[in-house]
């Protein structure tokens, strides 16, 4: 802390803010508990076509949807944050919502449960409620056929034509480790509210792959933190403060979770 200015130490003893630590504390943004994530710059050839916030898991070759088009990470440009894509194909783009808060595992799992049961109804006493409105059903009764149609159940790799999904029903911590593990391994993929989109591949080599990484020692969080960069990685508030190392450390344990992971390979894919 003293090296940034933080705090100093007077020739008494006493501890006292540093420049860095008046300026710090002088600003109304001292009092707020979270971070307003900094924003990244889209750009595509010579055209801005956005910003994105920095917390969000973005990669090199990664596929990301963007005003409403499907974009491929050919550069991050930390220093100038700025986030270099080109237009590539892929058929209709997934939406999907801003950032927020990681899904726990067990989310996900209810979510299972309720498409296994089809009935998305809540028991209150002896009764069920069912609480949403037309539209929402319509939606419910298309996923839940698309779940037993497609066999997502017992199917966690899912072959669509030339590109496959993985529907861990695992946290995000899971599916992040997941889509990191593929990137390192070659595969082109990017992750959309929980499911896993492979670029051109065969369900059968994205479970040999990972089957293969389970079976061998699993890079660990820090190690796959390390796969992004350092200022993606600063994503809670005074992140820019601290020791790269231990950022990494922290992000890695937030981000990622590999005993988990390998837990689900080799009970889902074996």
């Amino acid at each position: 802390m003293g090296s940034v200015q933080l705090i100093q130490q007077l020739n008494s003893g006493e501890l006292v803010l540093g420049s860095e630590g008046e300026r710090i504390t002088n600003s109304y943004t001292f009092y707020a508990v979270f971070k307003t994530p900094e924003e990244f710059r889209i750009v595509a050839g010579s055209k801005t076509l956005g910003t994105l916030p920095v917390d969000s898991l973005i990669l090199k070759d990664q596929h990301i949807i963007f005003g409403g088009r499907r974009w491929k990470v050919s550069a991050i440009d930390d220093e100038k944050k700025v986030i270099y894509v080109i237009s590539t194909k892929g058929g209709k783009p997934p939406k999907f919502n801003g950032s927020g808060m990681l899904i726990h595992d067990r989310v996900r799992q209810e979510m299972l449960s309720i498409y296994r049961t089809g009935d998305y109804r809540i028991e209150v006493g002896n009764q069920k409620i069912d609480f949403v409105d037309n539209l929402g059903r319509r939606l419910f009764q298309e996923g839940a056929h698309l779940f037993k149609e497609a066999d997502l159940e017992d199917r966690p790799v899912y072959q669509s034509g030339k590109h496959c999904y993985i529907f861990s029903w695992m946290g995000d911590k899971v599916v992040n480790t997941l889509t990191v593990l593929l990137i390192r391994s070659g595969f082109v993929c990017s992750n959309f509210a929980g499911v896993i989109e492979i670029q051109n591949s065969n369900a059968d080599d994205i479970k040999n792959c990972l089957i293969e990484i389970a079976n061998d020692v699993l890079p660990d969080e820090t190690e796959l933190s390390r796969t992004l960069s350092i200022q993606q990685r600063r994503i809670e508030k005074y992140d820019e403060y601290l020791p790269e190392e231990l950022l990494t450390v922290g992000y890695g344990r937030k981000a990622f979770n590999s005993r988990a992971t390998k837990q689900w390979i080799l009970g889902s894919l074996v």
